[in-house]
Order: structure tokens, then sequence, then C-alpha cells
């Protein structure tokens, strides 16, 4: 794929998923999503433009996501 060679990643990642970016269309953001090879996870937000800050359903759904990735990568706090 020439998705970034996101078929040869393999870290586990998170993604931010903002539906209404006006900077990165989300077609484009799922495609890398997509073609990513690693263990991934993804926060969906529906109302985000590029630079929308999170509310705070949004920020502890990353939190969530960053403590995955922290006992991935064997970090855990």
């Amino acid at each position: 794929s020439d998705v970034c060679s996101s078929d040869l990643a393999k870290a586990p990642a998170v993604f931010v998923l903002s539906e209404k970016d006006e900077v990165v269309p989300v077609k484009y953001q799922r495609m890398v999503y997509d073609a990513y090879a690693g263990e991934k996870k993804a926060i969906d937000l529906p109302e985000a433009t590029h630079n929308t800050g999170m509310d705070q359903a949004a920020y502890d759904e990353f939190d969530r996501q960053l403590m995955w990735l922290w006992r991935k990568a064997g970090l855990e706090k």
C-alpha cells in the first residue's frame, strides 16, 4: 500500500479520527487507519474539526487508550 507505508508498521498505535477535519479529510484518516498493520485503536470524534479540542468524554477515552498503549509498550504507569 502507498498509504504512508502504514502496512509496514507493527507497533501498537492510537488514532484520533476527526470526522469534520477540514485539513485531513476523514476518508484519508481512515485509509491510514485501515492500512495500519500493527495493533490499533481508534477514537472517533464525530463533530471535531482539525483543531477542535476534546470534550471530557473524548479526553477520558483518549486516556484509556493511552493506558492500553503504555501496557502494550511494557511501560504501564
